[in-house]
């Protein structure tokens, strides 16, 4: 009897744990949901061994540049109470105005370290560090209620939905792609953008769906709220503006706007310039309605604020009488919404607008960046299917990406289940140009070297073209119902799905971009699959015909077990990555310079260097700089990179330092693989500057004895900066040699040596197909510049190799050199930061040893400041500037504008 009242026990648990289970949905996902959080957590904190800084053992954050200036700008809120009007620490001696930034990061590090000092005595630093992954925790909440929101009504089964936002969340939470905006240490903008951007998309939908005024207008005030914010934190939020636009503009089209719509779409907009224009001094509101992104959204208010005085007031009623019935409504209201604007646009800004709204968006749409300073930053360049979109879409799998197929297939899919209501041949047509479409729009930046490299004639015809054709199709499925008076059918289309497709494709063009972009894409992306893999199976669970029902099952396991994989590489790639999100050997190497600049130079010093270092100077150093991330002025970056780091006159710098009360000088050792990017920017109109500075290894299997000495061949293999002209001469008779730029390069560099001494370099240049022999006048070896005095004016720079063997490294003192061209060999970074020159107003006050070089010094190897080992490595050197070495040097006031004088100097060519 007891064994059978236990089982009735267990039984009658059971069922009630089923039944709750049943009727008590929600908190059953949430606590699923919770987990989901728990995971994403856990794997964003591993990395938090590692976040302290060298010098003091304190907190710091992780390897990224633009969060120390919010860490910065926190800590000041925290003394002061609110962010400084005027930052002086930045571009000295103007300083910059804060009002014009994004300011919420820093604000939310504060309120967030206000927050969890409640339960314990923390640092701002940890609170800044602990910030992204509390911010991400409501992210994937908030990603969850705007995933279960777009499907809440479509299926029956409300277990559905709430399983399509749990899948959708658990792939928000362990995409790589996202991980390095998201991950402890490395508070960023793109990290609490997303918070608000679900939120946005939530809100928006919730208010298109209700049905009382006070509901839809509270929702799109807190839709407009939320878009506001994002707009705070992160330019991101023109994704929101932009897909919450479309996805109206076509529902309009299909006549399935109400005027509770109106309003819903009205309070959205209004209020996020509410939130957002008077609070910052970084958008105005004829900035936001002139842009070809933001400026969509008012264009979309404009067509229906145009119909519904038209068609629901008496205002329009005389206007509406006269128009034919012919056509459809929607298409009246748009006619004449164009009309009317178009007669105040030119009124107010003349014809020529018309033109900037057609190539304006063309531009951005195939060539988002024009000016030198984007091209030369590497998450501004623009990626390809075949290297980018694969690697970030993977796990690759027999050759196919597969998170990249399970969208891209799964898109169509959904895309298909929108319009299924459509007549079937309707229906066929819509998929099948939405299918060329994507295709277009994705492999039409194929490769950089095939024809679809995304700025070929070809490459942009396909691109346009599917664009032309999903709209000309569209308008004639639309065209087809009117005519038919079946417009009710497109009604049906569901809004929400409408703004999942207008976010996905808007993710598709800004990942076609930037690669820094390729992460929004993500979070739609997750969405597609997660609704293509359960609404698959659930497809199969409900057919009836065991033949029919076999296939399907078929179909839906292989999208789920490649799903589920998916899943699973993920997780392990995001677990393993985000250990390695801490300071390494480099960004050590950087606390110990900026430990040294805090302790050895004045509060008030102020430091040149390349952009890149601004906000570590400031942030670590506590100094100040002329130069930083924001690039606020990217003409004083042109100033850096011509007169300070490649110009050949130490005056020249100086008296540009001068005019900008710079102190002291800085120069890092990845600055050489940035000589190309400094010397493009720092160039004239003509790229008078503009130059690399490339590695050549030795080729041992080429080593000669000879009696008198060793010969040495470094391997090249690249082209020339400039023409080289070489005048030779063998006894009475002479010969020119004319190598050009563009067709000539140099195939490699031989060297002789002797016990005693070293030989002039010979440079092997190649013109089509014909070697040329040409002496090369200096050589820098073993912390020594030889100057032969003749060749032609370029240098090599010889390296020690390191290389690990067994237990120990072996270094081979001539393994590498760096070919100097005329145009870098007299250069400042040359002369400063490679030969070693001191004196004419820089004297060489700190250097910072890599980790390696100092290890390898540490065990007695005679090695000097450089050494080649997994890449270049070398000091961090800062030089003190004395300006009493040229008396005679004036400020320029020139150096003080922040315009570039002439177009010239920043267009790409």
């Amino acid at each position: 009897m007891p064994e059978e009242n236990n089982i009735e026990i267990i039984e009658e648990r059971k069922r009630k744990v089923a039944e709750f289970i049943r009727k008590k949905t929600l908190p059953v996902y949430l606590a699923l949901l919770a987990v989901i959080v728990w995971i994403a957590s856990n794997i964003r904190t591993r990395n938090l061994y590692g976040l302290k800084d060298i010098t003091t053992g304190r907190w710091t954050l992780g390897p990224d540049l633009d969060p120390f200036l919010f860490l910065r700008w926190a800590k000041y809120i925290i003394e002061n109470g609110s962010l400084m009007v005027h930052d002086t620490m930045r571009y000295v001696p103007l300083g910059f105005n804060t009002s014009a930034e994004l300011k919420l990061v820093p604000y939310a590090i504060t309120w967030f370290h206000k927050l969890i000092n409640f339960f314990g005595d923390y640092t701002i630093e940890y609170s800044a560090v602990i910030m992204p992954v509390f911010v991400f925790a409501l992210t994937i909440i908030a990603f969850f209620f705007f995933a279960r929101e777009i499907f809440k009504d479509r299926f029956e089964n409300k277990h559905i939905p709430n399983l399509i936002a749990l899948a959708s969340s658990f792939f928000l939470a362990v995409i790589p792609l996202i991980l390095p905006r998201t991950v402890a240490g490395i508070p960023e903008k793109e990290g609490l953008g997303f918070l608000f951007m679900f939120l946005s998309f939530y809100f928006f939908i919730k208010a298109w769906k209700e049905e009382k005024i006070r509901n839809y207008i509270l929702f799109g005030v807190l839709s407009g709220m939320s878009t506001a914010l994002m707009a705070h934190a992160w330019g991101g939020s023109i994704y929101v503006y932009i897909s919450i636009a479309l996805a109206t503009l076509a529902s309009f089209i299909f006549g399935a706007i109400k005027k509770r719509q109106v309003y819903t779409y009205a309070s959205w907009l209004i209020s996020s310039i509410i939130f957002l224009v008077p609070f910052t001094e970084r958008y105005s509101l004829g900035d936001l309605f002139g842009s070809s992104s933001t400026g969509m959204a008012f264009v979309v208010l404009g067509f229906l604020l145009v119909d519904y005085i038209i068609y629901e007031t008496n205002i329009g009623e005389k206007f509406k009488n006269r128009m034919s019935p012919k056509l459809p409504r929607q298409v009246i209201s748009i006619i004449t919404a164009i009309v009317v604007s178009g007669i105040l646009l030119t009124i107010f800004f003349g014809p020529s607008i018309f033109w900037s709204f057609i190539s304006d968006p063309v531009n951005r749409l195939t060539t988002p960046y024009s000016d030198r300073l984007s091209f030369t930053v590497a998450e501004n360049r623009q990626p390809f299917f075949i290297d980018e979109w694969r690697g970030s879409f993977g796990p690759i799998v027999g050759g196919l990406p597969l998170f990249f197929w399970l969208f891209f297939v799964g898109s169509i899919y959904l895309f298909n289940d929108m319009v299924s209501h459509l007549h079937k041949k309707d229906r066929w047509k819509l998929v099948g140009a939405y299918t060329i479409f994507l295709f277009a729009l994705i492999f039409s930046k194929y490769s950089g070297s095939s024809v679809f490299n995304g700025t070929s004639g070809t490459s942009r015809l396909v691109y346009f073209g599917g664009m032309l054709l999903i709209i000309a199709v569209f308008g004639h499925v639309a065209w087809a119902h009117f005519k038919r008076n079946e417009v009710d059918i497109l009604r049906k289309i569901d809004f929400s799905q409408v703004l999942v497709f207008a976010f996905f494709l808007i993710s598709i063009v800004g990942s076609r971009s930037a690669i820094r972009l390729m992460m929004v894409l993500g979070p739609p992306a997750a969405i597609i699959v997660s609704y293509f893999t359960l609404s698959l199976l659930f497809k199969a669970m409900s057919r009836r015909k065991e033949s029919m029902k076999l296939i399907w099952f078929l179909i839906a396991g292989i999208v789920l077990i490649a799903g589920i994989y998916t899943a699973y590489n993920y997780t392990l790639s995001s677990y393993y990555q985000a250990g390695g999100f801490i300071p390494n050997s480099y960004t050590q190497q950087w606390q110990k310079a900026m430990a040294w600049v805090r302790e050895n130079t004045s509060s008030d010093a102020v430091f040149s260097h390349w952009w890149d270092y601004g906000y570590w100077v400031q942030s670590i150093g506590e100094r100040a700089s002329i130069v930083d991330g924001g690039n606020e002025w990217p003409y004083w970056d042109h100033l850096v990179g011509r007169h300070v780091l490649t110009s050949p006159s130490k005056k020249d710098a100086l008296e540009y330092l001068y005019t900008l009360n710079v102190t002291h000088l800085l120069i890092d050792s990845t600055d050489i693989g940035k000589y190309s990017a400094f010397s493009n920017i720092g160039s004239d109109e003509n790229y008078d500057r503009a130059s690399y500075i490339p590695t050549m290894g030795m080729d041992q299997r080429a080593t000669q004895e000879t009696s008198n000495g060793t010969t040495y061949f470094y391997s090249a293999g690249f082209g020339l900066d400039e023409d080289i002209i070489y005048e030779s001469k063998e006894g009475n008779t002479s010969r020119k040699i004319f190598l050009p730029a563009g067709r000539a390069g140099l195939g490699g560099i031989l060297l002789t040596m002797t016990n005693s001494s070293i030989g002039r370099p010979e440079g092997i240049f190649v013109d089509q197909g014909i070697q040329y022999k040409v002496p090369i006048r200096y050589v820098y070896f073993n912390n020594k510049l030889y100057d032969f005095k003749s060749g032609i004016e370029a240098g090599m720079f010889i390296i020690p190799l390191a290389a690990q063997s067994g237990n120990g490294v072996n270094i081979n003192p001539l393994g590498i050199a760096l070919y100097l061209s005329k145009r870098v060999v007299n250069g400042n970074l040359a002369r400063l930061y490679l030969f070693g020159e001191e004196g004419d107003g820089f004297n060489l006050v700190h250097s910072e040893d890599d980790f390696i070089v100092a290890n390898l010094k540490s065990q007695g190897s005679d090695i000097k400041d450089f050494v080649y080992f997994d890449g270049l490595r070398g000091p961090i050197k800062i030089w003190e500037v004395d300006y009493s070495a040229y008396p005679d040097i004036k400020a320029k006031p020139e150096y003080l504008e922040t315009k570039y004088p002439r177009k010239e100097l920043y267009v790409v060519k």
